[in-house]
């Protein structure tokens, strides 16, 4: 156990390039302990303009942002931010605004659905990175907190959430307690690249399994497989409320 955990705690360095940006994606690791420390206004607006700003698919930018100071947080949904973060912005994917300029999108759901998600993806991913480089730490929560894709009904609720606009993530930020963060146990880079065709080496998932599931036990005293059930309870409910959402694409 000893000789696993060293190797995990080894694995953990990130490489030193001679680029600061780089060197910012390589350390950048998920925190889910911070201090009790406001984050200004101004941040948070910083955040929001570099989600703003980011790339989409044909320039449609099908996103909304819901920014929320602490304070804000708790008046809204009752209880803290989770992890004791000090701002958090819930990401939604947004069709709504096609709405005015062309229906096409009623004709492909799916497709425009998955379209929605990439574009709002991506623009959490870059105020990930945006709170990085601006000093602050941060977690980005599926159904922690009910503030994610499994919880469409509670936030369609809680936001006045239009048809057509579908909640995804929340992205939790502040200030670390401590700059020593743990990440846990990712697969190699020649396990998820393929050249050619692809190619599935077995033996490396099931090693990062393994990883995985001893991480967890350390950390958050449960299996992987436990921290799965907690999901499972959920997803006949978002399965359900997903493919109503779905339907009202269309109609």
């Amino acid at each position: 156990m000893l000789n696993k955990l060293l190797r995990l705690i080894f694995n953990q360095r990130a490489p030193k390039r001679d680029n600061d940006f780089l060197n910012l994606l390589y350390s950048r690791k998920t925190c889910r302990s911070f201090l009790n420390k406001e984050v200004p206004k101004e941040i948070i607006e910083e955040i929001l303009e570099i989600g703003a700003r980011t790339p989409s698919t044909v320039n449609l930018q099908t996103w909304s942002f819901f920014p929320f100071s602490s304070e804000e947080w708790v008046k809204k949904f009752n209880s803290p931010i989770p992890f004791g973060a000090k701002a958090a912005i819930i990401i939604c994917a947004d069709l709504k605004r096609l709405e005015l300029v062309d229906n096409v999108y009623k004709n492909y759901p799916l497709f425009f659905y998955t379209l929605a998600v990439i574009n709002a993806s991506l623009a959490a991913m870059n105020m990930t990175i945006a709170c990085e480089a601006l000093g602050l730490k941060s977690v980005l929560l599926s159904q922690t907190g009910r503030t994610g894709f499994c919880d469409i009904s509670y936030l369609k609720g809680k936001l006045a959430l239009p048809s057509l606009v579908f909640p995804l993530t929340t992205l939790a930020f502040g200030y670390p307690k401590s700059s020593v963060l743990f990440s846990p146990p990712k697969l190699a880079k020649h396990s998820v690249t393929h050249y050619g065709e692809y190619q599935l080496d077995a033996n490396a998932v099931n090693n990062w399994f393994k990883d995985m599931d001893f991480v967890c036990k350390m950390v958050d005293k449960e299996h992987l497989t436990e921290k799965f059930d907690k999901y499972l309870k959920l997803l006949p409910d978002a399965e359900k409320e997903l493919n109503i959402a779905l339907k009202e694409i269309s109609s």
